[in-house]
């Protein structure tokens, strides 16, 4: 069976050789790569263009003037002649035995899934691996649980493994299931998230790999680590998505919404008002945190979420909230913040 991997690129000229070398790598020798240049202004295009000369046989390449990853994506979807899908991110890289491993195990699975490891600047590397997991497929409860953790593994099973499933990277997908899903192109934050929450649905049956074969680059260029005035709608438009999906598929039970909308709330708050690089006053930032918790899409799920399925961390600033302490709640966002800095590096 042939893999079809589909890298969507953008400015990436000092990462993109490591990526696509390690696809070439790949023990597994049925692979097609599909490079999907999202008009990266940087030398990423020339790079594509000398690996597809190189590989002619083996690398797809489009180019498409800048409309995001999701577009790149679904390009590559369209574009792809496997039996399989695997994503793959232009900074990151794999290990040469990834695909080989997974797809021993693709057989009876619509989706299989690997660890992965964190790649921070500072050299600090964190592996998330299915130990405990591997080889388990996910029934319809497990799926249920991934759902109300935010598609993080931490229940299945009672093992605590936890590891962040959301990411569209690090899984390969049976195309003919894939069907009409698509990443949605007007959402900017955790469109990854919505992609699987849809795959992993319709998918029969998910198998997990053990093995961290994947490396995700952390670094500050990521969206999820700079200010964007955007970031408030558009994480409405992605619960307003995930209101959507519960509604048609699991219509009397609220707390998938109200888990995913505390969580975003924390990603538009951060990202807006706690990075060092946001232009608002102290005042106008206690001011809109205030005003966006008021807002329907969240206020209900704040007071209504069960603690239980958030970390230790989200139920105390759930807490604060719920007593309207919004002046510690932004410090207690601002010192994760601080933390979080220090251990990129």
């Amino acid at each position: 069976m042939k893999v079809s991997v589909i890298v969507p690129v953008y400015k990436a000229e000092k990462y993109l050789a490591q990526c696509v070398n390690s696809l070439l790598a790949q023990t597994y020798p049925n692979i097609e790569i599909i490079l999907v240049n999202d008009g990266s202004p940087d030398k990423s295009g020339e790079i594509c263009e000398k690996y597809q000369q190189e590989h002619p046989s083996k690398i797809k390449y489009f180019f498409q003037e800048n409309k995001g990853a999701s577009v790149a994506r679904n390009i590559g979807i369209e574009a792809a002649s496997g039996d399989r899908i695997m994503f793959a991110d232009s900074d990151d890289w794999i290990n040469p035995q990834m695909i080989e491993a997974m797809m021993k195990l693709s057989d009876s699975a619509d989706i299989v899934a690997c660890g992965y490891v964190n790649e921070y600047s500072s050299g600090l590397k964190v592996t998330f691996d299915f130990d405990k997991l591997h080889k388990h497929k996910l029934e319809h409860n497990d799926k249920f649980e991934l759902f109300k953790n935010r598609l993080v593994t931490t229940s299945i099973r009672g093992f605590g493994e936890s590891a962040d499933l959301g990411m569209p990277w690090g899984k390969i997908y049976r195309k003919d299931f894939i069907g009409n899903i698509r990443f949605s192109s007007e959402i900017i934050i955790s469109e990854d998230s919505l992609f699987n929450l849809y795959a992993f649905q319709e998918a029969k049956s998910v198998i997990l790999c053990k093995g961290a074969f994947y490396h995700y680059r952390m670094h500050e260029s990521q969206i999820t680590k700079r200010y964007n005035e955007a970031i408030f709608d558009s994480c409405l438009k992605f619960l307003e998505e995930v209101r959507i999906f519960t509604d048609r598929h699991y219509p009397n039970e609220k707390e998938i919404y109200n888990v995913w909308a505390v969580y975003i709330f924390q990603v538009a708050v951060n990202l807006t008002y706690v990075l060092k690089n946001s232009p608002y006053t102290l005042i106008q930032r206690i001011n809109g945190i205030n005003k966006a918790f008021m807002h329907d899409a969240y206020y209900s799920a704040f007071k209504n979420v069960s603690l239980k399925h958030l970390s230790r961390r989200l139920k105390f600033l759930v807490l604060l909230l719920r007593h309207r302490l919004v002046l510690p709640y932004w410090l207690a966002m601002k010192i994760q913040e601080f933390l979080s800095e220090r251990k990129r590096g």
